[in-house]
């Protein structure tokens, strides 16, 4: 059980540097600030210091029980708070990266002594690779490589660059397979908020916040004294948006509390990760139409007037179920959509396609199968299942497969799964037994020509096993010179 210390402090008679020390005293595994009278910048000057000491910052949360109160009216902050205990329990088995800090200034003698850890390293908010099931499962996979506009990610399985990686998270949402993370928005962290809060299912939504945002929505709140939100709202902090991946979005919206951002344009047209968030809000509106409850961005106060959605049953938090959530939101006709970010894929076959079966004995999601149905060969696809890996297309010997990024929702709802190739069954032309698809015996037959095998070795791919050791046996039982 992790040890989560609960600080409500009056900002009136506490200093960031004060409250940064107490922080820093205390020893336990994760802290809920709740402040009181506190100005709209006190929390990213706290997390900036929090930063410059090499605190871990990322299982510190925070709640302003003033304006968070008035987003939640008429319920109380309470509520969030134990919303976000529940999330720091729940995330923390989550190992946060630290790397050692380029030094810009001296660090004083009396942090050296009190915390010489502390002092030259800090907590980073780069992603975390599942190393082992990335390289062994995956090899061919390079999803989440492509989609760093920075280009921060490299090799098998990926390392980091932290001179390149801006911390925006997007890559966590490129790898289907879930072996990417964000220490900013843990799932199983996400998953336990999102149950604590279950008595405001289909009453409430998410908003979602990175630090300036989070300071500008304050001031914009401030300056509007009057203003009320149309129904409760939830604050939720990520260090970046595109962090909440579509599972964090499917988990809202099946829970009944649905995701929005607060993102003036203001803030974002002087973003570092401004790439990274636009990329994403790409992302979101290529899927309009195909996945309901989509997160949206608000850019004013106005614009926050989210509508009530009803709950439905959460999936269990694993990658099964994270997939399972986003087939759940499918809706709109059964149709392909071609999709340049999102994490859908299509694989599709051509003529060329003996249903040799390679590619599903190498595909890790079982994402394709093969099976006979009325003396036919029928290799089927399940879109819901594919991850987009690659390992299908690589495997193919006849390079008959290809992976591209696309969505049918209408297939998606009712299971995911199409023919891509089908072929009659050969039979043996001795018994008549099944010897397998006719385009892989005609396939075998060809290169067999090609190669210049005498006509009576071609014939031979056409026996079954069985009336061929029965021939062998005979000619064995005639003896020599008696054919």
């Amino acid at each position: 059980m992790s040890d989560i210390r609960v600080l409500t402090v009056d900002v009136s008679d506490t200093s960031v540097g004060e409250l940064a020390e107490r922080l820093a005293e205390l020893r336990v595994d994760g802290a809920l600030i709740q402040a009181e009278n506190a100005p709209p910048g006190f929390w990213p000057s706290l997390l900036s210091e929090l930063r410059r000491r090499g605190l871990n910052w990322l299982r510190i949360k925070y709640v302003d029980l003033d304006r968070d109160a008035r987003l939640l009216s008429p319920h109380n902050a309470d509520l969030l708070g134990k919303a976000l205990e529940a999330y720091l329990r729940a995330a923390g088995e989550t190992r946060s990266p630290v790397e050692l800090r380029r030094i810009s200034k001296p660090v004083s003698r009396r942090d050296l002594l009190r915390r010489p850890l502390t002092a030259l390293t800090e907590y980073s908010s780069a992603p975390i690779v599942l190393a082992d099931g990335c390289a062994s499962r995956y090899p061919s996979c390079t999803l989440c490589e492509s989609s760093c506009p920075y280009g921060a990610l490299e090799g098998k399985p990926p390392t980091v660059d932290p001179e390149k990686c801006l911390e925006c998270g997007l890559c966590s949402d490129a790898c289907p397979m879930t072996l990417i993370r964000s220490p900013q928005a843990s799932l199983e962290g996400y998953y336990s908020f999102l149950r604590s809060l279950s008595a405001l299912a289909g009453r409430a939504t998410v908003l979602a916040v990175c630090p300036g945002t989070r300071r500008a929505l304050y001031e914009d709140m401030d300056n509007r004294p009057g203003w009320k939100p149309p129904i409760p709202l939830i604050l939720f902090e990520t260090d970046c948006y595109p962090s909440l991946t579509l599972y964090h979005a499917a988990l809202s919206r099946l829970a009944g509390l649905p995701l929005i951002y607060y993102c003036p344009e203001r803030l974002r047209s002087r973003c570092n990760r401004r790439e990274a968030v636009e990329r994403y809000r790409s992302m979101l509106e290529e899927l309009e139409g195909a996945l309901d409850g989509l997160p949206v961005f608000a850019g004013s106060l106005e614009e926050l007037s989210p509508k009530p959605v009803k709950p439905s049953i959460l999936p269990p938090p694993l990658l099964r179920g994270y997939r399972e959530a986003l087939s759940l939101l499918a809706l709109g006709k059964d149709e392909w959509r071609s999709l340049r970010h999102a994490p859908f894929f299509r694989v599709e076959a051509s003529d060329k396609c003996t249903l040799c079966g390679v590619c599903v004995n190498k595909c890790p999601e079982d994402a394709l199968s093969l099976s006979v149905e009325e003396d036919r060969y029928v290799l089927r696809f399940n879109h819901a299942r594919c991850t987009g890996c690659g390992e299908c297309v690589e495997a193919c010997p006849e390079q008959a497969l290809t992976l591209s990024r696309a969505v049918n929702p209408g297939l998606l709802s009712r299971g995911g799964v199409e023919k891509i190739a089908e072929s009659p069954v050969a039979r043996c032309i001795v018994c008549g037994a099944p010897i397998g698809p006719e385009a892989s015996i005609r396939r075998v037959e060809e290169e067999l020509r090609r190669i210049g095998a005498p006509e009576y070795v071609v014939r031979s791919v056409r026996i079954c096993q069985r009336c061929k050791a029965r021939r062998q046996v005979e000619e064995i039982l005639r003896g020599p010179g008696n054919s």
